[in-house]
């Protein structure tokens, strides 16, 4: 178990499907949440390889060999998550300084070198993605919309 990036968060798994060398693998996507007070949890980090879930999702988890992993999702939180790599990376600051100005907040995952962005209620949706097209179909970087609620 790693170290929660702040007191009383618990580590979720989320089991994903992977393939590696052409074979398929199952392993866990491990998700930071609060615990509400009825035993549900609130995620509270962007997923990285899950997709159909957001920051702020409501979900219930289960206890398996002292790890909680992922049962369902209860309420979508509404906010949605982009996943970006980049193909040129000169354009990597300018992206996401214009990412932080409508909005968007981000996470890194070093190994897979992809930008995960929570995009909250407050963002301008169709903005955000009519500027990451932009930018796919420029070969800037490549899009995974892993859940687009509005």
């Amino acid at each position: 178990m790693h170290q929660p990036p702040e007191p009383g968060l618990f580590e979720i798994h989320f089991p994903i499907d992977r393939e590696d060398d052409g074979a398929a693998v199952s392993n866990f996507e491990p998700l930071w949440a609060s615990r509400n007070d009825d035993g549900t949890y609130s995620l509270r980090n962007t997923p990285f390889f899950v997709s159909g879930y957001a920051r702020l999702d409501v979900i219930e988890a289960t206890e398996l060999d002292g790890r909680l992993i992922f049962k369902r999702l209860i309420r979508p939180s509404g906010r949605s998550t982009i996943r970006v790599t980049f193909e040129d990376v000169s354009r990597i600051t300018g992206m996401l300084s214009d990412m932080e100005r409508m909005g968007c907040f981000r996470e890194f995952h070093a190994a897979d070198k992809v930008y995960a962005f929570d995009i909250p209620l407050s963002s301008d949706l169709r903005a955000v993605v009519t500027y990451l097209s932009v930018g796919e179909e420029n070969g800037w970087w490549s899009v995974d919309h892993a859940c687009v609620f509005r």
